[in-house]
């Protein structure tokens, strides 16, 4: 390994910034629960933007990113807009990042299982 998550990119920061996010928005979900208040946070891979064109005019580079990615084809911008439009909307009151929809969520897919497993 040579120490970069991708050639070219600054690896570390970005995943600690990320990862504080994500933790940051955990924490705050927890705090707001109680008040009605919920928390989320977006955290897509590689967007197609100004900044990023210029890495992905290297057609060898912008191929290795797209084989990084289980869709087919990059991020744009409209993609991120989509997904904040909708946790900001109603439809998404049940949405949050605190620990108890995760295990709530948990539970749900472990009963799933369960109830779908073949009897012996």
């Amino acid at each position: 390994m040579d120490g970069q998550a991708q050639a070219g990119t600054p690896g570390l920061s970005h995943v600690a910034a990320k990862g504080a996010v994500l933790a940051m928005t955990r924490h705050l979900a927890m705090e707001g629960a109680p008040h009605g208040i919920r928390a989320n946070s977006i955290a897509p891979g590689l967007i197609v933007t100004n900044t990023t064109r210029r890495v992905l005019v290297d057609p060898a580079h912008a191929e290795q990113l797209r084989l990084n990615h289980m869709l087919p084809r990059l991020g744009q911008p409209e993609d991120i807009a989509w997904a904040a439009l909708y946790l900001a909307s109603d439809e998404a009151s049940w949405v949050d990042q605190s620990p108890s929809m995760r295990r709530k969520a948990e539970r749900s897919r472990s009963n799933r299982r369960c109830l779908t497993m073949p009897a012996k």
